[in-house]
């Protein structure tokens, strides 16, 4: 399995156990990530923003998208680590 599907697979997971709901997209974003992924393999979990508004004082998250986001990023490591959350 490839590096980039095993952790996708890992983030649909945690989402599933979260009850919460994802779109897969790829993303040709400049982040930190694109510069490390050379070493390890990279994945980025984003959360929904007011009216689609980034990068920008005008930017909003809802709470619970952070909290979802917050979630996913847990369960994705600690799967990673082997462990599990209950």
């Amino acid at each position: 399995m490839h590096r980039r599907h095993f952790l996708l697979g890992l983030s649909a997971l945690a989402l599933s156990r979260r009850a919460a709901t994802a779109e897969l997209t790829v993303n040709g974003a400049g982040h930190d990530a694109q510069s490390l992924a050379h070493i390890a393999p990279m994945g980025m979990i984003f959360i929904p923003s007011v009216d689609g508004i980034s990068h920008s004082p005008k930017e909003l998250t809802h709470p619970g998208d952070i909290e979802v986001g917050a979630t996913v990023l847990l369960r994705s490591i600690l799967a990673i680590d082997g462990l599990a959350l209950a």
